[in-house]
């Protein structure tokens, strides 16, 4: 017969002998893949980056969950984004106005959500050590039963310091 104990915990065995079991919720190899390429051309700043996830689940690994009362069975994937952002960085404050396009597939445990995001926006760099940004974002949901053709907008603002 088959014991199963929480993971990590052990117990008494029929024989009399404590054991310690271990139970595999989830196993998977994982790769990820990234390119990033970036210009500067006196103020002039172009930026580009690609990113890929690969999950592969073990055959052990592989084990059923429950996701919102329903029962699933995770299954391979591969996840990716790619972004574009140009924008031209002024010698006044260091101020930059900026375009950003991103494309995401997946990316949310392989959901099959896709998202596209189209960014606009102003960062000035009053001093090295301050950033203030200010951007719209606009963000539409692709594949999914629930958000599919679903869109997002947003303001945000940002202060960051570095020290």
């Amino acid at each position: 017969s088959i014991t199963a104990w929480p993971s990590g915990s052990g117990g008494l065995a029929p024989d009399g002998a404590i054991s310690n079991r271990e139970r595999l919720d989830s196993q998977f190899d994982s790769l990820a893949w990234a390119a990033d390429l970036l210009w500067k051309l006196r103020g002039f700043h172009l930026q580009v980056e690609w990113i890929s996830y690969q999950r592969a689940y073990t055959t052990r690994g592989r084990t059923a969950i429950q996701n919102l009362g329903v029962v699933q069975v995770p299954s391979d994937s591969i996840s990716w984004g790619v972004y574009g952002i140009i924008g031209y960085r002024f010698r006044f404050f260091g101020v930059m106005p900026f375009v950003l396009l991103e494309y995401q597939d997946g990316l949310v445990e392989a959901s099959g959500v896709s998202t596209t995001t189209l960014q606009a926006g102003l960062n000035a760099r009053p001093i090295d050590s301050l950033t203030l940004k200010l951007e719209y974002s606009y963000v539409e949901f692709h594949g999914s039963v629930q958000l599919g053709g679903a869109a997002m907008n947003m303001v945000q603002a940002q202060v960051a310091w570095t020290f």
